[in-house]
């Protein structure tokens, strides 16, 4: 059973793309793993008894945090004689242990964006226009290109203007019928008519109705 088959924690998840991601140093039996944060770097002891990080969150919970995890990860990893990293990590949830292949996670990684365009864009494309939008104040977007860019805006974590890289780039790759400024994302998503579209997972029952 791989990490997908199962419901992975927000510190796994965030462990993982430390691992895969970050520069991890040693010396001695204390690695030093970066903050994902930027501010500087936390010392782990990865003590398989008795763990200790010196983040916050561990100084709080006392428990494994995503910096232990991700050393636990990197020690798993095997090189072999030509150089190569073979991949062996496993993940201990509940007494039972999962493999995890990391080659196929870093593929997804670097592959994840534009696959994430991709099959919104399939989602969004068919969308009909709402019978109340028609008329005075109707909004200059057609609805698939309202919910592409809102739902890829929440995706992208970023700030506005970083994200306007992204509406080009999805416009570019034909996604986008016309480009949003946005401000204008910012009020889509503020928008109480849109709301269903964005809680409601029964559009195609809808439109086949």
């Amino acid at each position: 059973m791989s990490l997908n088959d199962r419901q992975v924690s927000d510190r796994e998840i965030k462990a993982l793309q430390i691992a895969a991601k970050s520069k991890l140093t040693r010396k001695g039996n204390v690695w030093f793993v970066p903050s994902q944060g930027g501010h500087g770097e936390y010392e782990v002891v990865p003590d398989p008894q008795a763990p200790h990080c010196t983040c916050p969150d561990f100084e709080f919970r006392q428990a494994r945090c995503k910096h232990v995890i991700a050393v636990e990860y990197v020690l798993m990893r095997e090189t072999t004689s030509d150089g190569q990293t073979v991949v062996t990590e496993t993940v201990k949830v509940t007494r039972k242990t999962y493999s995890q292949h990391w080659p196929s996670y870093n593929r997804a990684q670097t592959h994840e964006k534009s696959e994430m365009q991709a099959l919104l864009y399939e989602l969004c494309k068919n969308l009909p226009e709402p019978v109340e939008r028609r008329g005075k104040g109707r909004p200059s977007l057609a609805l698939p290109d309202i919910i592409f860019s809102s739902v890829m805006k929440i995706y992208s974590t970023i700030s506005g203007r970083r994200f306007d890289t992204d509406l080009r780039d999805a416009k570019a790759r034909g996604y986008l019928m016309r480009l949003p400024h946005y401000n204008s994302v910012f009020r889509y998503l503020e928008s109480e008519a849109l709301t269903p579209y964005f809680v409601r997972t029964d559009h195609t029952e809808r439109r086949s109705a």
